[in-house]
């Protein structure tokens, strides 16, 4: 990603009415630098390289996909990345391309709407490929609660590439859980891009999935979660720092 700032103009060659137009245009251009810079912070590349300071980084080349054009690209605080689907004539040239910056794992998570050669191509570009279908809404939620322990093994291993067909609400749905009911997950919450709107953060689509999943936990599947201790209030606290996190980053983003 190419970001660059603009550099402050000569005063002799631009402000020389007076004193009031030099100082006025001073806290403008000002303002236009804090602007670009805030526009940095924001920006996946940045918060990719200040994930986890001081810590190790991505163990595949992040770079390398941002600059590709995969749609719907956004990097996760655990060792992958989410974006849309590849599967289509569109997505499959970048599938390589996976391959070439360090991916190993794809997670599919779409359900009917999947095919087998999106599949096939993974497997022939040398990649890993899983079928975890999460439906935001008609799937049963023990199906889901079934699938979990998959899922998030996949994801601890790390080098993984997540989508569903966009790339955003059951991408959404499937990152949050990893974050809520995954022990090993990372304890940054992540950003949930497909509920985010100019109206906030809509909540609701996630928790209904998330809390339904919970309510029908067994003491079982808790225990093949190494979730064995996890109670409600645990819950509600970490459903808690999510929730404050994307409404902080709606707020962001909308102030733009």
């Amino acid at each position: 990603m190419n970001i660059a700032f603009r550099p402050y103009i000569n005063n002799n060659t631009v402000f020389s009415s007076s004193i009031i137009r030099k100082r006025t245009n001073l806290v403008d251009e000002e303002k236009k630098d804090t602007k670009r810079f805030s526009e940095l912070l924001l920006s996946s590349y940045l918060l990719y390289k200040l994930r986890n300071l001081g810590k190790e980084s991505y163990s595949f080349n992040y770079d390398l996909l941002e600059k590709s054009g995969i749609p719907n690209l956004h990097p996760l605080n655990d060792d992958g990345v989410r974006g849309g689907t590849l599967s289509g004539r569109q997505g499959r040239r970048f599938i390589p391309i996976l391959k070439k910056a360090g991916i190993k794992n794809v997670i599919d998570l779409r359900g009917g709407d999947a095919s087998s050669v999106y599949e096939d191509i993974c497997k022939k570009n040398g990649l890993k490929y899983y079928h975890i279908p999460i439906d935001s809404e008609s799937m049963n939620s023990k199906d889901i609660i079934e699938k979990l322990p998959e899922l998030f093994d996949v994801m601890n291993k790390g080098k993984f590439y997540i989508a569903c067909a966009q790339g955003l609400h059951r991408t959404d749905i499937a990152v949050a859980m990893n974050y809520l009911f995954n022990p090993k997950s990372s304890s940054v919450p992540p950003k949930m891009y497909g509920h985010i709107s100019s109206d906030g953060f809509k909540q609701q689509g996630i928790f209904n999935r998330t809390n339904s999943i919970f309510k029908n936990m067994t003491q079982e599947d808790k225990n093949k979660l190494g979730l064995s201790d996890f109670s409600k209030e645990d819950y509600k606290k970490k459903k808690k720092i999510l929730s404050s996190a994307n409404e902080k980053y709606a707020k962001e983003i909308n102030s733009d």
